[in-house]
């Protein structure tokens, strides 16, 4: 493993820059009802302290008609608890500023999203630069990651997806870090709560679980020994995805195997689609979505080798073969929803290659600006969803807390002035990150790369 480059802190510029972005298009309200039922969850959790949402003998809950009860036991949600619980602090800073109301559930809850997916990012930057990537491939991985639509849509959302993209990227950590104690710790701990996390945990561990055996595998020298580093992982997957099985499917839902999801007829979820044409779909929704990011990682691995992608390319490949099997066949896919938490492993190799890419200006500036127009015109299209009207007939986006405080009639400053620093912010962060693309690494790695 390579030193980390020399350099600062300006790669944290780019967190900003993301952080704006998803900010300034932000929801302020839950989209599907599987988050409205979380949200509904976490707030019986944190006046009753219990997951039985009504006692048994109520069929479904009137607010929330997907939250239907098995004969015999409490109505009580589907989703794991992680989640949940990480939404309970914002809800009891809503109630106590008055903004839990019952449509929404408030305000500062809908910024879980954005603070797991930016806490993400923050990750990833330092997995680049401990990889060895100076502040320009750290400040590159962190846009790219954080301006690919699916990370972007999810990051306006609450729920699990936030909460997978922060614990795959502290697992990137883990891995671009020297084999340490602490390093072995983070992966560990991320393939325990991962079972806890979603429904697809287990799978997810055990594809970390291969990255690792896969970048042990391709790393030059003999294996003797490395094999070890696997046995705490494989533990934590073990011990999480039983203790999961155990204590919530079976002993609270009453099904060993689908756990909340034994209400529903897995017939009529899974292999609704032939398995092929989903696989097709799902690469296809990866390559539109990422349009930039994607070639760049695949240049990157191509022209440094197993080297200086170790780190990152086995967590890219396994996670998004696990999320495209998983889902290839499943009635209603999503692709950008599924595939964010693959997104930062790929923007990863972006970074941990940037050397051997000799993006000259303004190349590399020109690939950012259009994975972020890119990213951009995916949000108009699946979830700006212009037309909504406004005072004197404005066409207004819909899904956007400001305009809907606009639309609402709320006093103009509720809206103009955090959008107005919003933007300012954006502006001014947007020109620095610029500047550190164009003098960082770029001219001092050229020459390098020419006399290899």
């Amino acid at each position: 493993m390579t030193a980390p480059a020399p350099g600062g802190r300006r790669w944290l510029l780019a967190l900003v820059v993301a952080g704006s972005v998803h900010l300034l298009t932000t929801s302020g309200n839950w989209a599907i009802l599987d988050h409205g039922e979380i949200l509904y969850t976490a707030r019986h959790l944190l006046h009753h302290g219990t997951f039985d949402l009504a006692p048994a003998g109520v069929p479904r809950l009137k607010f929330m008609p997907t939250v239907a009860a098995r004969p015999g036991y409490p109505v009580r949600s589907r989703f794991l608890p992680i989640p949940t619980l990480t939404l309970i602090p914002l809800l009891f800073v809503d109630e106590r500023l008055g903004w839990a109301d019952d449509r929404a559930f408030g305000h500062v809850v809908h910024l879980q999203g954005h603070a797991f997916v930016l806490a993400g990012l923050a990750l990833l930057g330092l997995a680049v630069r401990r990889s060895g990537g100076g502040d320009s491939a750290a400040a590159a991985a962190v846009l790219l990651g954080g301006l690919a639509w699916p990370v972007w849509l999810v990051s306006r959302r609450v729920g699990p997806e936030p909460v997978l993209i922060f614990l795959v990227c502290a697992y990137m950590l883990g891995e671009a870090t020297p084999s340490t104690r602490g390093s072995r710790i983070v992966r560990t701990a991320v393939c325990l709560l991962l079972p806890w996390t979603h429904v697809t945990g287990p799978h997810m561990s055990v594809a970390l679980l291969l990255a690792s055996a896969l970048r042990i595998a391709s790393r030059a020298g003999p294996l003797q020994g490395r094999w070890r580093e696997l046995v705490p992982m494989a533990a934590a997957t073990f011990v999480g995805t039983a203790t999961m099985v155990y204590f919530w499917n079976h002993l609270l839902h009453g099904n060993w195997l689908r756990g909340g999801y034994a209400i529903t007829d897995p017939a009529q979820a899974f292999g609704v689609h032939a398995m092929l044409p989903g696989v097709l779909d799902h690469l296809t929704a990866l390559a539109l979505l990422m349009p930039i990011t994607l070639p760049l990682a695949l240049l990157g691995w191509r022209r440094a080798g197993r080297g200086a992608a170790e780190a990152f390319w086995p967590t890219a490949v396994s996670v998004t073969v696990v999320v495209i099997l998983v889902f290839a066949t499943f009635f209603s896919p999503e692709p950008p929803r599924r595939l964010a938490v693959a997104c930062p492993a790929w923007a990863g190799i972006v970074g941990a290659t940037w050397e051997r890419l000799r993006l000259r200006t303004p190349l590399a500036q020109a690939a950012i600006a259009l994975q972020g127009i890119c990213g951009f015109a995916w949000f108009i299209q699946a979830d700006g969803g212009w037309g909504g009207p406004g005072p004197g007939g404005l066409n207004l986006p819909q899904y956007v807390l400001w305009a809907d405080l606009l639309r609402a009639g709320q006093p103009w400053w509720t809206f103009a002035v955090p959008l107005a620093a919003l933007l300012l912010i954006l502006i001014l962060s947007s020109g620095k990150a610029w500047a550190l693309l164009r003098s960082e690494d770029a001219p001092r790695l050229d020459r390098a790369a020419d006399t290899l």
